[in-house]
């Protein structure tokens, strides 16, 4: 090729594309290709071959670079790599001991090496990721292949544009006004530096200060995103690459205090030791998985490379694992108290890392939660209380001075506070027991926690705006205001004296009160969760009479709100029911369970109605296992108007959701209803209660079927108790009660059978239904068994109400699986019989009887209509004609008609042609079915005419 002049042809063709003016309509792989194969040139060739060619490569790829005539080519990024990886190979080709063909002009200057890494230096900082990567490989190279002093120079220019713009506050340092992307290149390129050892041992300080600023780089965004991830990469690759090209002993040589990013670790720590604790900091509090990993395999590194350098290193590198840090929570609380039982060194500098952005100032609640608990934990390693005393007053300090508008951090520090009084009281607990892995604490410990009621006084200015402003996110305000009072209420609940720990004043008393009733005016999900438990909690502290006018005040508000109010009274519901047994007026008692069941009624919200029931959840095992049975009855009403709501909204089935509430306070309180009296009402509206949990335990939906069967279950195994056998009848009459439980334990454990068996004769077998568990065509067959003659008609007529709503509306699969089951057992009439027959007929006599109750409830009558659909087209209802047993055809036929009159549900008017066409089939009803199908021919919906059709010829294509 070379002899028939193909490369100096070549290479003038393609630099000559970047001298003529750019056509507007080219496009850029077009010169993207000829970079590439000067790239190659300059890559693969020497300085013989191409030695002539070089300074017009050079000239092409710096005009390239500046001018702005070929800006449309620069802005690619593959176009920036490629000149840059160009710019790299000419210099290396220049500082080669054989220069070749070079011209030698060319050489004698030395501004194609220091314009070259002048660029590369400003190539740093581009916005593009690949073009940053190349740029510090490039320097690296380049510097690597210089004499030591250059290289040294080149180091050293390196390191000062990485002081740009470090503001030094004593030994703290901000960092928020550098470039984060320059800052990204630099440090990629110190690391490169060190993995092909470039930097000598004297510059290494330097190196490591930057190296440990740059392991805790953090910027965010305008939108709140990360953008200091990759420096922090980047450093974990630098670390990496000194604990594996430098020796223990040039390592041990650098003075730690020459080291000005170190100042928190004392003289005598070595550089091994310092760089293990900074990477076990960044292992366990980072919040990129990459980088905790990448701080892992580091560590790894650093232990392996330089042993019996590290204190416990071995132990450590087990516990720090690089699978174990994969989850931050785990990796924040359980690995970081591991690592922190190692030593105290470990343990102080998790602590101090808990405090800076990676902990209680982190932006996400989860990740600011468990720095919480991490402190908390920590805390529990230190033998003397006063260590932890001073934790807490740094805390303290800290959230005295903390910005008004720092709301996140705020949280995080109250929350870290609840948690030093949690673990606190965990370890007085524990302190009886015969083994403890943690410091004991006693009451008297415990009371000095007691100065964190100062927390709420004027000098932290948590003000009522904190609480109320939507601008301030108040939710997590409310949050850690309600969890600290919380845990700071808990305290006397453990004290064995009786000295004071509670507010010292009843000013201070009222001021907290005020604070915690803005809290349970809250509505959002993690308010409700411990905001009424706070109150609850902290009305203990008052005398019975101030005691009963707090309660008096919230049962007000709750009483007086409107419908449209009341949906923001759920915090005071919950905490009403909360303290319902704190209440001595029974007069008071009955008002509050008449305040909360006015709210499970469909006139007002659904989500007052959920958190309606839910405090009645929370109240059932006082009421039910008390006198009262006025309050017991209207309970039991508003559950059962909570397992018949079936309210739909634009936000789809919303009914289920009351629905799961009211099973929950169902089961509630059946395990506390432990005095059953002979009152027949009471008995009717149990048995109510008792039908539709059978029918939700079959209904379509997955998560109420699963919920009910979990009542049920629980309900067959308290039969099973040794107890007092009026705790666990269903019903009053012996009989009855005895064929329900019995049908119940064969239906579930046939349907169950998957349960492991126990491993001993001793144990008992607790089924656990699950979605999978209660959606087979098992569990259906099985529950088709409640419909033997001795179970009573309304558990009948319940069980097949339900299971046409999951054969004739459910998924894909609960309809097959459904379907099938009732297809078998009526098929053969194998419905099971006890001393009696319960044949089809009498199943379809139940259908009429449904489809009769509920004309006016599609939810109903669509999927019933489905099924009978389906049981015709199976032949299975034929049948009852065929035996000549009695059945009311004629009403089912009118029934129908009645169901769709006037419809314009498409849906409901297929399944009725369906039907119509399956009672052709019946001689007593042939002639007026044909007649209603003939006269929907003339319906105005199309699909419904040619439906109608269709039937009307398959069912006449014989005559």
């Amino acid at each position: 090729m070379r002899a028939v002049g193909l490369l100096n042809s070549l290479i003038p063709w393609s630099l000559q594309l970047f001298t003529v003016p750019l056509k507007s309509n080219t496009s850029i792989h077009h010169y993207l290709g000829h970079l590439s194969f000067l790239n190659g040139l300059v890559a693969l060739a020497n300085s013989n071959e191409i030695g002539a060619f070089v300074p017009s490569i050079y000239d092409t790829c710096r005009i390239i670079a500046k001018e702005d005539a070929l800006l449309f080519v620069r802005s690619s990024a593959l176009a920036k790599k490629l000149i840059t990886k160009s710019f790299r190979n000419i210099v290396l080709l220049c500082i080669q001991p054989t220069i070749g063909a070079i011209p030698s002009d060319f050489l004698e200057l030395d501004s194609p090496l220091e314009d070259v890494i002048d660029y590369l230096l400003n190539v740093l900082s581009d916005r593009d990721t690949p073009v940053r990567y190349a740029a510090s490989k490039s320097l690296s190279v380049i510097a690597l292949k210089l004499d030591p002093q250059m290289a040294r120079e080149v180091v050293g220019a390196v390191l000062g544009s990485l002081q740009q713009d470090v503001l030094w506050n004593g030994p703290s340092r901000n960092l928020t006004a550098v470039n984060p992307l320059l800052w990204h290149g630099l440090t990629l390129t110190l690391a490169h530096f060190l993995f092909r050892r470039t930097p000598s041992t004297a510059q290494l300080p330097d190196i490591l200060s930057a190296l440990l600023m740059a392991l805790t780089f953090e910027q965010r965004s305008a939108t709140g995103g990360s953008i200091g991830t990759n420096v922090r990469d980047a450093a974990c690759f630098g670390i990496w690459s000194l604990s594996r090209r430098y020796t223990t002993q040039e390592l041990l040589a650098v003075d730690t205090s020459s080291i000005r990013a170190a100042t928190r670790h004392g003289r005598e720590s070595s550089v091994v030791q310092m760089l293990a604790v900074e990477l076990l900091v960044t292992a366990c509090l980072d919040p990129a998985g990459n980088i905790r990993r990448g701080s892992s395999a580091a560590l790894q590194e650093l232990i392996g490379r330089h042993p019996d350098t590290v204190h416990e290193g071995i132990p450590l590198v087990q516990i720090v694992d690089y699978h174990a840090v994969g989850l931050r929570q785990r990796a924040m609380t359980e690995i970081s108290f591991l690592a922190a039982s190692l030593g105290k060194i470990y343990r102080d500098a998790l602590f101090d890392g808990l405090f800076d952005w990676r902990g209680v100032g982190a932006p996400d609640v989860l990740s600011r939660n468990a720095a919480a608990e991490a402190m908390g934990r920590l805390s529990t390693l230190e033998v003397r209380f006063g260590v932890v005393m001073g934790m807490v007053n740094r805390v303290k300090q800290r959230l005295k001075t903390v910005a008004h508008r720092d709301v996140e951090e705020r949280h995080g520090l109250m929350m870290s506070l609840a948690s030093f009084i949690d673990h606190c009281e965990g370890s007085c607990r524990r302190s009886s027991l015969p083994s403890c892995h943690t410091e004991e604490r006693s009451d008297k410990d415990l009371k000095q926690l007691v100065i964190l009621w100062s927390v709420f006084d004027e000098s932290f200015n948590i003000t009522d705006r904190d609480l109320t402003s939507t601008a301030l996110r108040p939710e997590l305000t409310v949050v850690a205001v309600s969890t600290l009072i919380y845990h700071l209420a808990q305290i006397p609940s453990i004290n064995m004296y009786s000295y004071l720990t509670g507010p010292s004043s009843p000013a201070e008393m009222q001021n907290i009160l005020h604070l915690l009733s803005c809290c349970i005016a809250r509505t959002e999900e993690t308010t409700l969760q411990i905001a009424p438990d706070a109150a609850t909690a902290f009305v203990q502290w008052f005398p019975p009479k101030e005691r009963e006018r707090v309660v008096e005040e919230w049962l007000s508000r709750v009483c007086h709100a409107s419908a449209r109010s009341a949906p923001r009274d759920a915090g005071y519901v919950l905490s009403l029911a909360k303290n319902y047994r704190l209440v001595c007026d029974e007069a008071a008692g009955q008002r509050i369970v008449d305040a909360l069941t006015i709210r499970c009624t469909p006139e007002v919200d659904v989500d007052t109605r959920v958190n309606a029931l839910r405090s009645l959840r929370i109240m059932a095992r006082w009421t039910f296992g008390s006198g009262m049975e006025g309050c017991r009855a209207k309970i039991a009403a508003a559950v059962h108007a909570g397992l018949n709501d079936y309210t739909i909204n634009e936000r789809g089935d919303v009914g289920s959701l009351v629905r799961l509430e009211a099973l929950d306070v169902l089961e509630e309180g059946w395990a506390w209803h432990s005095d059953w009296d002979d009152d027949s009402s009471t008995e009717a509206e149990e048995r109510r209660l008792y039908c539709a949990v059978l029918r939700l335990s079959v209904e379509k939906l997955d998560r109420i079927r699963v919920r009910a069967a979990q009542r049920l279950t629980g309900l067959m195994c308290r039969a099973n108790e040794t107890m007092d056998p009026n705790h666990r009848r269903p019903f009053r009459n012996n009989e009855d009660n005895d064929s329900l439980v019995t049908s119940l334990k064969s239906a579930y454990s046939t349907a169950l059978a998957y349960t492991p068996r126990p491993s001993s004769e001793s144990e008992t077998i607790t089924p656990s239904p699950d979605t999978s568990s209660v959606s087979t065509y098992l569990y259906y067959r099985s529950l088709l068994q409640l419909l033997a003659p001795n179970i009573l008609p309304c558990i009948r007529k319940a069980i097949l109400e339900g299971y046409i709503s999951s054969a004739g509306g459910g998924s894909e699969s609960v309809v097959q699986a459904s379907r099938t089951a009732l297809a078998d057992a009526l098929a053969a009439d194998a419905l099971p019989t006890c001393g009696s027959t319960y044949r089809l007929v009498d199943v379809c006599h139940t259908f009429v009887d449904i489809l009769r109750d509920n004309l006016s409830t599609d939810r109903i009558v669509l999927p019933l209509l489905e099924v009978l659909a389906f049981l015709f087209d199976a032949l299975i209802i034929q049948r009852v004609a065929e035996e000549g047993t009695y059945f009311r055809w004629k009403t089912l036929l009118s029934l129908v008609q009645k169901a769709h009159f006037k419809s314009n549900s498409i849906p409901k008017l297929l399944a009725a042609v369906n039907v119509y066409r399956g009672l052709t089939e019946i001689e007593v009803v042939r002639g007026s079915a044909l007649t209603k199908l003939a006269s929907m021919l003339l319906h105005p919906f199309p699909k419904v005419r040619a439906a109608v059709a269709d039937s009307l010829y398959t069912v006449t294509e014989d005559e």
